[in-house]
């Protein structure tokens, strides 16, 4: 970044001060930042693609085999030779098994919920209604009370509450107005000389008119789009970017009391950067868990990982199929059951 501090609008050599040094870094840190979040989102993009296309049609393959240990499982529910604890564990495998459906088939998890609420009415001889109705007097009870809080905070005075008076009202609209229009228009307290030079010289190097190249043409036109824009809003930080990444004659000279309020908006700028690199990850649960589970600073790393989870897929598919075949008697449904039970116990 070509902007350099300087005690006075004379000074021919400014030296590099503290500042200087810390400017530079912050300016550093913040491309950096950037970078790596633009890489992100490339990334993350083709890991999506890869994993809608590649991925996602082995992982349906999971379901049949699913659906199927969940009917098996199902059919020993109504057993009564099961000791409590067999029981449990049998319903909590259940209960594990229609999750891992309903991640690839809603519909069928809930159609199988539906025959399983049916095997334990007739088990434990009640009606159906009884296991799929929400239990209306724990309702009442939390309407009554949630009632008696409301009617209990109403009694409270707001001066009491906040330690205000109705006389704090304007103050509160005022400040939301201020608010309000402070989203419009960043208001930035540094040199107006300074940034209207900072505009000008990256202006004279985007402006389109004197491009004859077409392609070039319009990129500048959407470039002075950018800092023109930036300009209205007062965008500092968009104005320095464009002047850093286009303007390449000479030094920007900035004055001394000014260096500490722009490295407050890097540092601002550093913390948002932050921000977007986690709203990119968490954009949607699928890209929560496609970035959990496949993610690396590498390509060859994440095509490892997804080679390795297909791996596990068609593994767990066979797996499952072998399973619903074992669990062809209560013995062995019992024998999976302890199995099951001391690998939940050796975890705790």
């Amino acid at each position: 970044m070509n902007i350099t501090i300087t005690n006075s609008e004379i000074d021919k050599k400014p030296k590099k001060s503290a500042d200087q040094i810390r400017f530079n870094t912050l300016w550093e840190e913040v491309k950096k930042k950037q970078k790596q979040n633009d890489k992100l989102k490339l990334e993350m993009e083709a890991l999506l693609a890869t994993y809608t296309k590649e991925v996602m049609p082995v992982e349906l393959g999971l379901e049949e085999p699913l659906v199927r240990l969940a009917y098996r499982l199902i059919d020993f529910s109504g057993r009564k030779s099961l000791a409590k604890w067999q029981r449990a564990e049998l319903q909590d495998w259940i209960a594990e098994t229609l999750h891992e459906i309903s991640q690839y088939n809603v519909g069928k998890a809930e159609e199988i919920g539906k025959d399983y609420n049916q095997v334990l009415a007739e088990y434990y001889n009640i009606p159906l209604e009884a296991l799929t109705e929400p239990d209306e007097s724990e309702d009442d009870e939390l309407f009554e009370s949630m009632t008696a809080d409301n009617e209990q905070a109403e009694d409270i005075d707001d001066e009491d509450l906040f330690g205000f008076d109705d006389e704090d009202d304007d103050l509160f609209s005022q400040d939301n107005t201020e608010a309000t229009s402070s989203t419009e228009r960043k208001e930035q307290p540094i040199n107006e000389k300074w940034i209207q030079k900072l505009f000008r010289r990256t202006a004279r190097v985007l402006h389109p008119d004197k491009e004859q190249d077409p392609k070039q043409h319009q990129q500048k036109q959407k470039l002075m789009t950018q800092l023109l824009d930036a300009r209205e809003q007062q965008d500092i930080m968009t104005m320095m970017q464009l002047y850093s990444e286009h303007v390449d004659d000479g030094e920007l000279l900035m004055e001394q009391a000014d260096i500490n309020t722009l490295c407050c908006l890097l540092e601002n700028q550093k913390t948002e950067l932050d921000m977007t690199r986690e709203a990119l990850i968490d954009e949607s649960p699928m890209h929560y868990a496609v970035h959990g589970k496949f993610y690396a600073v590498t390509k060859k790393t994440r095509d490892r990982k997804l080679q390795a989870h297909l791996e596990g897929i068609q593994k767990g598919i066979k797996q499952k199929t072998k399973l619903v075949e074992f669990l062809c008697n209560l013995t062995n449904l019992k024998t999976a059951l302890e199995a099951r039970c001391e690998v939940r116990l050796g975890m705790e």
